[in-house]
């Protein structure tokens, strides 16, 4: 521990620089907090004599877990857009064909969905043997079938604290049910099965515009969460969705563009093979 005076005479605050409620108090030269908030950490710590006081509300934490004046707390948003599609390697799944207009509008700006946090995704590589089975034989003998990638699950959380990130919210819940719907009556393309969407994510040599099929979508509607409300819409400040995407690849593209050696060495990749 490290006794540091700040700004109030006989008051010192006990801070340890190991940990990680940063920054503490050097000296008054090195000191990014103004004398304001100096002084307020300097009289609560010393009307209640706790450390854990001062460590708060260095961290910019209120005591008590008390609602902040900051407006900087009070419209807290998840960040959705705002970094390079290049050094982003968050969960994306995109779909150009479905426009990104109306109430899925929030969309255009980070090219499709974006996962906020970090969703739990499940990819199987199968290989296929069928056993053939010989009379009095204690081991069957296996001829290889064909290989697949079967159907990715990716289960994640999406949060809305406010009216904005809601719009968001909502807009990936249509997103994802027009993503099962086929081009139908009056759609331009009508006859068509649906647009195929573009899976990225953990950066440009796992998941490289994969393109895929949405096969199922499921969204839960918790009972035990508050609602936003959005235009009339209700949305759950908490909630699960999990999609399973289909990798789908055309036979030309298969045909032209594959080879064992070039995707074991990573060359395919930006062809989204995986």
């Amino acid at each position: 521990m490290v006794l540091i005076n700040i700004l109030k005479g006989d008051t010192t605050i006990m801070a340890d620089p190991s940990t990680n409620y940063s920054p503490f108090i050097t000296d008054n030269t090195n000191n990014p907090f103004d004398k304001e908030i100096l002084n307020t950490i300097a009289i609560q710590y010393s009307e209640s004599n706790d450390p854990g006081i001062a460590r708060l509300l260095a961290a910019g934490l209120p005591a008590g877990g008390s609602l902040a004046s900051s407006p900087s707390f009070d419209q807290t948003t998840v960040n959705f857009s705002g970094r390079s599609y290049r050094t982003d390697w968050r969960i994306r799944i995109s779909c150009p064909a479905l426009g990104y207009s109306g109430v899925q509008a929030p969309l255009a700006a980070t090219n499709g969905v974006v996962f906020p946090y970090t969703p739990q995704v499940t990819v199987v590589h199968q290989a296929n043997y069928s056993p053939q089975r010989f009379t009095h034989s204690n081991y069957p003998h296996y001829a290889y079938e064909n290989s697949e990638v079967q159907a990715i699950q990716i289960t994640g959380e999406f949060t809305a604290q406010n009216a904005l990130e809601a719009k968001y919210v909502l807009a990936c819940i249509y997103f994802f049910r027009a993503a099962t719907k086929m081009f139908f009556g009056n759609s331009q393309n009508a006859g068509n099965p649906p647009p195929l969407v573009f899976l990225n994510g953990y950066g440009t040599q796992y998941f490289s515009n994969v393109p895929c099929a949405v096969t199922q979508f499921t969204q839960i509607m918790p009972q035990d969460v508050d609602y936003i409300d959005t235009n009339g819409t209700r949305i759950p400040s908490v909630s699960q969705m999990t999609i399973l995407l289909q990798p789908m690849y055309s036979k030309k593209t298969i045909a032209s563009s594959w080879d064992l050696e070039s995707f074991a060495s990573g060359e395919l990749i930006n062809k989204g093979f995986i």
